[in-house]
Protein backbone atom coordinates (compact mmCIF):
# COMPACT_ATOMS: atom_id res chain seq x y z
CA UNK A 1 0.00 0.00 0.00
CA UNK A 2 2.81 2.43 0.88
CA UNK A 3 4.59 1.69 -2.42
CA UNK A 4 1.40 2.49 -4.31
CA UNK A 5 0.90 5.76 -2.43
CA UNK A 6 4.54 6.71 -2.92
CA UNK A 7 4.22 6.00 -6.65
CA UNK A 8 1.08 8.15 -6.89
CA UNK A 9 2.72 10.97 -4.96
CA UNK A 10 5.70 10.93 -7.32
CA UNK A 11 3.36 10.89 -10.32
CA UNK A 12 1.50 13.97 -9.04
CA UNK A 13 4.77 15.74 -8.21
CA UNK A 14 6.02 15.22 -11.78
CA UNK A 15 2.71 16.36 -13.21
CA UNK A 16 2.77 19.53 -11.10
CA UNK A 17 6.38 20.23 -12.11
CA UNK A 18 5.52 19.64 -15.76
CA UNK A 19 2.57 22.01 -15.73
CA UNK A 20 4.40 24.72 -13.81
CA UNK A 21 7.36 24.75 -16.21
CA UNK A 22 7.20 27.75 -18.54
CA UNK A 23 9.60 26.30 -21.13
CA UNK A 24 7.33 24.56 -23.62
CA UNK A 25 10.03 22.30 -25.07
CA UNK A 26 10.98 21.17 -21.58
CA UNK A 27 7.33 20.35 -20.78
CA UNK A 28 7.03 18.23 -23.91
CA UNK A 29 10.30 16.43 -23.16
CA UNK A 30 9.22 15.79 -19.57
CA UNK A 31 5.91 14.38 -20.77
CA UNK A 32 7.51 12.10 -23.38
CA UNK A 33 10.16 10.88 -20.93
CA UNK A 34 7.50 10.10 -18.33
CA UNK A 35 5.32 8.27 -20.88
CA UNK A 36 8.32 6.22 -21.99
CA UNK A 37 9.03 5.33 -18.35
CA UNK A 38 5.41 4.38 -17.66
CA UNK A 39 5.02 2.24 -20.77
CA UNK A 40 8.59 0.87 -20.76
CA UNK A 41 8.69 1.68 -24.46
CA UNK A 42 10.50 4.15 -26.67
CA UNK A 43 7.73 3.89 -29.26
CA UNK A 44 4.74 5.92 -28.14
CA UNK A 45 1.30 5.83 -29.66
CA UNK A 46 0.22 9.45 -29.14
CA UNK A 47 -1.21 12.18 -31.29
CA UNK A 48 0.06 15.72 -31.02
CA UNK A 49 -3.39 16.64 -29.75
CA UNK A 50 -3.08 14.00 -26.98
CA UNK A 51 0.19 15.59 -25.87
CA UNK A 52 -1.25 19.09 -26.04
CA UNK A 53 -4.32 18.13 -24.03
CA UNK A 54 -2.22 16.42 -21.37
CA UNK A 55 0.10 19.39 -20.79
CA UNK A 56 -2.20 22.25 -21.81
CA UNK A 57 -0.64 23.26 -25.11
CA UNK A 58 -2.11 23.73 -28.56
CA UNK A 59 -1.57 21.05 -31.18
CA UNK A 60 0.29 23.61 -33.29
CA UNK A 61 2.75 24.39 -30.49
CA UNK A 62 3.38 20.68 -29.94
CA UNK A 63 3.88 20.23 -33.68
CA UNK A 64 6.50 23.00 -33.88
CA UNK A 65 8.47 21.72 -30.89
CA UNK A 66 8.34 18.08 -32.04
CA UNK A 67 9.67 19.21 -35.44
CA UNK A 68 12.66 20.79 -33.68
CA UNK A 69 13.25 17.66 -31.58
CA UNK A 70 13.04 15.57 -34.76
CA UNK A 71 15.57 17.77 -36.59
CA UNK A 72 17.93 17.29 -33.65
CA UNK A 73 17.56 13.49 -33.81
CA UNK A 74 15.89 13.15 -30.42
CA UNK A 75 12.52 11.87 -31.65
CA UNK A 76 10.98 10.66 -34.88
CA UNK A 77 7.38 11.49 -35.67
CA UNK A 78 5.72 9.24 -38.22
CA UNK A 79 2.07 9.27 -39.11
CA UNK A 80 -0.54 10.71 -36.80
CA UNK A 81 0.02 8.49 -33.77
CA UNK A 82 3.65 7.37 -33.75
CA UNK A 83 6.43 9.06 -31.84
CA UNK A 84 9.67 7.14 -31.48
CA UNK A 85 12.23 8.31 -28.96
CA UNK A 86 15.59 7.96 -30.68
CA UNK A 87 17.80 9.36 -27.93
CA UNK A 88 16.34 8.97 -24.44
CA UNK A 89 19.44 10.47 -22.81
CA UNK A 90 19.12 13.73 -24.75
CA UNK A 91 15.37 13.80 -24.16
CA UNK A 92 15.86 13.43 -20.41
CA UNK A 93 18.62 16.03 -20.52
CA UNK A 94 16.16 18.50 -22.01
CA UNK A 95 13.45 17.48 -19.57
CA UNK A 96 15.22 17.50 -16.22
Amino acid sequence: MMLYLNSKLEQYRLQLEMLSTKDVEKRICMYLAERARKTSSLSLSLTQEDIGNAIHLTKETVNRKLAILQQEGIVEVSGKKKIAILNLGLLKGRAF
